[in-house]
């Protein structure tokens, strides 16, 4: 299922995202040498709506032919690339296939970890879109100063989690310092301008100056500690002045704009005839949705302040991944 290369495919740096089966068979790693030893890790396309990683790499290549360092790019999930969607109806997801199993999707991500950990990598970097709106940021699976100084290198604003734990990240952060980058929106010439310019910079690290050597990282820093779901079998609505059905959640028209904003109790969030088809899920997959949620009359609000980010109102996207994320704001301890 894995394709390794050994150079630049042809046509690969003037391709659109969409047009990348044409020239790659399937998920691809790709080894491109550079001036120094050991390479950067650079992951994209595990979602195949989210195409600015690989727009910012190949920008990259194109302007610096010769790398300052070698570099192993992983481009992902093609198929779904060539559809425009975040995955298919028969794959999984490409970001929750890294801890193990016996799917071909599952040993091939095996087959990625094995491949890039024996050229013992300086960093990892999995370059991700949001399907709502959010600012640009950062995420770390472990608290290390080397694995914040890489995110860092992007953004200011941090979130750790470690749930869901089969994404690539966590599995690459056994090994090197890793992040997420959650660049925005899919396809913006300013989420393009972001990844590339924390790219430039990673490149720029050098192996006898480790990474979190500075003591002094100012930003903002949240902790996810639980996802909101909706029910597959309820539908999704957005107008205020929708009928409410039996099977249905009315979402408040602007939830997206809620992203990274400190909500407090009383905050409204939703319709619904039922208390259950929205769920808040804690990292050990408890309810908590009564510890946060008060439903009455039919209208959803907060009982406690947290911080929601990746909210998204994209009917397919919640269903396929979740509604959003709760976070806490955190002080920094690394």
């Amino acid at each position: 299922m894995l394709t390794i290369y050994h150079n630049i495919p042809d046509g690969l740096l003037d391709t659109h995202p969409k047009d990348l089966h044409r020239i790659l068979p399937g998920p691809s790693l790709i080894f491109i040498p550079g001036q120094e030893n050991p390479p950067l890790f650079v992951s994209t396309l595990l979602h195949g709506n989210e195409i600015t990683g690989f727009q910012a790499v190949q920008r990259l290549l194109k302007e610096s032919p010769i790398l300052p360092r070698s570099l192993i790019l992983f481009l992902g999930n093609i198929e779904a690339t060539k559809e425009g969607q975040r995955r298919l109806s028969h794959q999984p997801d490409y970001n929750r296939i890294w801890d193990g199993g016996s799917s071909q999707e599952e040993l091939m991500a095996q087959e990625v970890i094995n491949v890039v950990t024996q050229e013992n990598p300086l960093l990892a970097i999995d370059i991700h879109n949001n399907s709502g709106r959010n600012p640009f940021y950062g995420c770390i699976n472990q608290k290390k100063r080397d694995h914040l100084a890489l995110a860092f290198l992007f953004s200011s604003t941090i979130v750790y989690f470690t749930e869901p734990r089969n994404v690539l990240s966590v599995a690459f952060s056994k090994y090197c310092p890793t992040t997420i980058i959650e660049c925005g929106q899919s396809g913006q010439p300013e989420s393009e301008a972001f990844a590339y310019s924390g790219l430039r910079k990673a490149f720029g690290i050098s192996q006898s100056q480790p990474l979190g050597s500075d003591d002094n990282y100012p930003g903002e820093y949240f902790e996810v500690v639980a996802k909101l779901v909706i029910s597959p079998e309820v539908s999704i609505g957005h107008s205020k002045n929708q009928a409410l059905g039996p099977h249905q959640v009315v979402l408040r028209h602007d939830l997206e704009e809620l992203n990274f904003q400190k909500l407090i109790p009383g905050t409204f969030w939703a319709e619904s005839q039922s208390a259950y088809h929205l769920k808040m899920i804690d990292k050990e997959n408890r309810d908590i949705t009564e510890e946060f949620f008060d439903w009455s009359e039919q209208r959803l609000t907060l009982k406690k302040t947290f911080v929601p980010s990746m909210l998204t109102t994209d009917e397919t996207m919640i269903h396929q991944d979740c509604l959003g994320y709760v976070m806490l704001p955190r002080e920094i301890e690394f």
